[in-house]
């Protein structure tokens, strides 16, 4: 059956002051779309992350639900701000130590080490990497600038393992949760809004697409095992095979990146705001 993609329009909205410091704060929202490509058919649903003010100065309480299930809501972890910084204690572990979730003050160069607020490690302590800072798009959606990031395993950066954006002040593009990781296999996730109070902060020109399905964004050429392919504006993307194996992290441009890839079948091509199917036959 062939896939259809529902747009809604780009909300207006009215932003708040430009900067690097966060704008956390009591009744904000955010709707993610999460989509798994571990299985022949993607599947695809919609995370809601919403935060509550505590009794205590600059902290949070976060939740998370998903679209349609939004009674059915399970606390995260305590969230708390310090300027440009957003910290969190996971509700699962033993640690009361506060663990590094943005810091959205980098610069072009500068890097820190991040944790996962849904991956514990053995020790229970949350998943870390290390993301560098390589450039900022200033109001790169409409008012919003980003911090386009490097992600390494640790602070030498010598092993690169994806590449990912952040909304400065703000989330990753992945969504509030998905800081870091963001090459892991089988699974991709995409930053539909954000909300305050019902008033719209941010949104995806994308926002309410409702399943993965072929893009006319990227132009692909197919010969054999070699794919081609260019988008109008520079753009960061990914690619897995249909059982989920990450292939590679690439940046496009109007050039055309060529990729050789090993064996025929679909592969899917995951870009900053779309993601589409790939047949080599």
């Amino acid at each position: 059956m062939k896939k259809q993609k529902y747009i809604l329009p780009l909300l207006a909205f009215t932003p708040l002051v430009m900067n690097s410091q966060n704008h956390f704060t009591d009744g904000m929202k955010w709707r993610t779309q999460i989509y798994g490509t571990h299985e022949p058919e993607v599947a695809t649903t919609i995370e809601v992350v919403t935060i509550e003010k505590t009794t205590d100065d600059n902290s949070f309480n976060l939740y998370r639900s998903y679209e349609n299930h939004t009674s059915d809501r399970t606390l995260i972890a305590s969230v708390k701000t310090e300027e440009s910084k957003v910290y969190f204690n996971p509700i699962e572990g033993k640690s009361t130590e506060w663990y590094l979730l943005y810091d959205f003050s980098l610069k072009p160069g500068e890097g820190c080490f991040v944790y996962n607020p849904l991956t514990l490690s053995d020790e229970s302590v949350p998943y870390k990497t290390y993301v560098k800072c390589v450039d900022i798009d200033e109001k790169s959606n409409e008012q919003w600038s980003m911090l386009r990031l490097d992600e390494y395993t640790d602070n030498s950066c010598s092993n690169l393992i994806g590449n990912g954006l952040w909304i400065s002040g703000l989330s990753s593009l992945n969504g509030i949760l998905y800081n870091n990781r963001f090459g892991v296999d089988g699974f991709g996730s995409k930053l539909l809004d954000v909300s305050l109070n019902e008033r719209i902060l941010y949104a995806s020109s994308q926002s309410g697409i409702s399943e993965i399905t072929d893009s006319s964004e990227p132009n692909v050429r197919v010969d054999g095992l070699d794919i081609y392919i260019s988008v109008n504006d520079d753009t960061y993307g990914t690619i897995y095979s249909q059982s989920g194996m990450h292939i590679g992290n690439y940046k496009f441009s109007k050039t055309p990146t060529h990729i050789r890839l090993s064996d025929k079948g679909v592969y899917i091509l995951k870009l900053e705001n779309s993601s589409l199917k790939l047949l080599v036959p």
